[in-house]
């Protein structure tokens, strides 16, 4: 499933990144790293950005950035 898939409430395993740029290589610096469970907690009105939660860090991630992501049903 991909970023815009994911709702409120739901929580996702990260599977992996289909690309490795400087965007997915800052996210694994902070700990996103394939196989971390992840919270969704919220969407803005219009669904971009996605607020996430793992490892006890809140994160905003925006739809255009998240492109190259695949996530699972935890």
């Amino acid at each position: 499933m991909n970023t815009s898939q994911l709702q409120p409430g739901q929580q996702v395993i990260l599977r992996q990144y289909h690309q490795s740029n400087s965007y997915s290589q800052q996210l694994t610096a902070i700990g996103l790293t394939p196989g971390t469970l992840v919270q969704v907690v919220r969407r803005a009105p219009l669904g971009d950005p996605i607020e996430i939660q793992f490892r006890g860090i809140n994160l905003a991630l925006r739809q255009s950035e998240c492109q190259g992501i695949d996530w699972e049903q935890a």
